[in-house]
């Protein structure tokens, strides 16, 4: 698995450096809940305290918040900050012979939800550091969640941001099925399960319809071509569909108060 970024050969010998180290560090910060959530499956196997182990994910998703909010200031730097440019992008090569780029970065729009994901994730640490009910588990689900959303709201793929988002259930269904509040949390976790997996089927039908018709799933490529009326009310409709599920959105959503 590799990664790099947009190279400029007409930037001179430091600025070069700078940028390459800027996108080697946002390479780095992209996979950083995977090393938290396996240095804390190592902690866990050599008994440490599970005090020590909150305080050191704690430091770690802190770290990555602070990056979050250094990449915002870039964006403050430029002129036009909702024009939407791209500052940073790395394409990550899952495998060469099959030819697949996987484009990740953020742009003026996508970072303030970056943010807010690992706002909400610290301060979710945070609530259970206070409290006596601390557990490896809980750790391993938030990391795990912080991952799979802060990758769909990075990746600039169709197919890149269904795996991602998807992820994000495997997480969602054992926070609300082991630490959910209410006595009907196993109800409301096989029926989050279900109605996710009813919006799957057709955002994986559109995303398979699109490579199969246009030959790509990347996001670049898809705006410059011009799709037939048929296709573009085809997709928006099934798409809707998907996202109605997922949201939820009416009557999806009777999952949620038994949460």
């Amino acid at each position: 698995m590799l990664f790099k970024g947009k190279k400029n050969i007409k930037k001179p010998c430091l600025e070069l450096l700078s940028y390459n180290l800027q996108h080697l560090f946002f390479g780095c910060y992209f996979f950083f809940p995977i090393f938290l959530l396996c240095l804390t499956f190592i902690c866990q196997l050599f008994d440490f305290s599970i005090s020590k182990v909150y305080n050191i994910v704690l430091m770690g998703t802190s770290i990555s918040f602070y990056y979050c909010i250094w990449l915002l200031l870039k964006f403050f730097e430029s002129s036009d900050i909702w024009g939407l440019p791209i500052e940073f992008q790395i394409d990550l090569i899952l495998h060469p012979s099959l030819n697949y780029v996987l484009p990740i970065g953020v742009d003026s729009l996508s970072i303030w939800f970056v943010i807010l994901n690992h706002l909400i994730i610290y301060l979710s640490l945070l609530y259970t550091f206070s409290t006596q009910n601390k557990q490896y588990g809980f750790i391993y689900c938030l990391l795990l969640l912080q991952w799979g959303i802060g990758g769909a709201f990075m990746v600039f793929d169709l197919l890149g941001f269904f795996i991602f988002f998807e992820l994000t259930l495997i997480p969602i269904y054992l926070l609300i099925l082991i630490y959910g509040s209410r006595e009907r949390k196993i109800r409301a976790s096989y029926l989050i399960s279900l109605y996710t997996l009813f919006g799957s089927i057709f955002m994986f039908f559109n995303i398979f319809y699109c490579f199969a018709k246009f030959g790509t799933t990347n996001f670049f490529v898809l705006m410059t071509l011009d799709f037939a009326p048929e296709d573009a009310k085809f997709l928006w409709i099934t798409f809707f569909i998907a996202f109605a599920a997922k949201i939820p959105m009416i009557p999806f959503h009777i999952w949620l108060p038994e949460a």
